[in-house]
C-alpha cells in the first residue's frame, strides 16, 4: 500500500513538473498566431505603427488596396512603387515571421 502511494505521489510530481516546464517554455518561445514582432525588414508592413504586424495592419492594407490608394510611402510594402495585392502578400509573409529580438 505504501509503495503504491509513493509511486502515485511521484507520478503526480512528475506531471506537475512537466506542466510547469511546458508553460515556461511556451511563455519564452510562444508566438501568437495574430502577432509577430516587427523585424526591420518588415517595418513598412506595420501600417498602423504599433510595433506589431497583425490583423489590424492587414485590414488597413486591404482597405487601401480596395480603395485604389496611391500612397506608396505608406502602403507599398514590397517597394515596387505600386499599392496592390502584392503588398498584401508581402505583409502576410512579415505577419507569419516571428522574432524575439527585433523591434521597431
Amino acid at each position: 500500500m505504501r509503495s503504491s502511494l509513493t509511486s502515485m505521489l511521484i507520478a503526480v510530481a512528475v506531471i506537475g513538473v512537466i506542466i510547469v516546464a511546458g508553460f515556461l517554455i511556451y511563455k519564452k518561445f510562444g508566438v501568437s498566431a495574430d502577432t509577430a514582432t516587427v523585424e526591420s525588414s518588415c517595418a513598412k508592413a506595420d501600417t498602423n505603427k504599433d510595433g506589431k504586424v497583425n490583423s489590424l495592419d492587414l485590414n488597413i492594407l486591404i482597405k487601401a488596396v480596395g480603395q485604389g490608394s496611391t500612397d506608396t510611402a505608406k502602403y507599398d510594402i514590397n517597394s515596387d512603387k505600386q499599392v496592390n495585392n502584392s503588398d498584401i502578400e508581402s505583409q502576410k509573409s512579415c505577419w507569419s515571421r516571428s522574432s524575439s529580438s527585433s523591434t521597431l
